[in-house]
Order: C-alpha cells, then structure tokens, then sequence
C-alpha cells in the first residue's frame, strides 16, 4: 500500500468534483504509514487535504490542514485561496484578506484570488 498512490486517486477524484471520496482516501492515508511522503513533498498532501475540505464545505476543519501545509511552502496559490475562502467563509475577513494578498505574490495575475479578495474588501466596506 503506497500513499503516494492514494493521493493521486484523491486529486482524480478532487479534479473530478467528487470531493467525499477524496476525503475518504485522505483520511486512509493520514490514519495510515505515509509511505512515499517525506520532508519535500508531506506539503502538498495537507494542502489538497485542506482543499477537499474547502470543497465540502467544512471551513473549520480545512484550516489546519492548509496552515501546515502551506507553513512548509507558501507558493501555492489554489492553497492560498482555499485557506483564505475558509477565512472569508468563517467570517474572519483580516485573515482572508492576508491569505489572498499572499496567493497574489506568488500569482499576480490570479484573477479568482483578486476576486476572492474583492469580495473580502466588499464584506470589510472598504469600497476604495
């Protein structure tokens, strides 16, 4: 049983929009050995576990996942927008406004981040 495989089935089926599953694979992996995940690449499985979070709806329990994801590199951009969604949908508007600017720096032309962040501006009142 490799890990490194059930992640790859999980982003199908993340690409794909059947979420529940994704999170039923995520979940086989971190109660499971991690083989294949090490110190270069343990990043990417939090942020799409967060993600799939995100995705279902359970804002709450997404930001851990992409906080640590994230803390170990920050030049992901879909994490960044997850993380700050979940901020946004959580009604904590400072923090989402952080996350989106940060996703900008890494993809400035990103334009569901600059409208994620539009949003957040609307919701602050700040309208200039």
């Amino acid at each position: 049983d490799n890990a490194l495989t059930d992640h790859c089935i999980a982003q199908v089926y993340i690409e794909t929009g059947r979420y529940q599953l994704a999170k039923e694979r995520f979940h086989k992996i971190l109660n499971g050995h991690g083989v294949g995940f090490s110190g270069f690449n343990l990043w990417m499985l939090y942020v799409d576990y967060g993600f799939t979070l995100v995705a279902l709806g359970d804002f709450e329990d997404a930001i851990q996942p992409l906080e640590y994801g994230l803390s170990r590199n920050a030049a992901v951009p879909h994490g960044q927008n997850a993380l700050g969604y979940a901020y946004a949908s959580l009604q904590k508007l400072a923090e989402a406004q952080e996350v989106f600017a940060r996703g900008l720096e890494y993809d400035p032309e990103c334009a569901v981040l600059w409208s994620n962040l539009a949003s957040v501006w609307m919701a602050m009142g700040a309208y200039q």
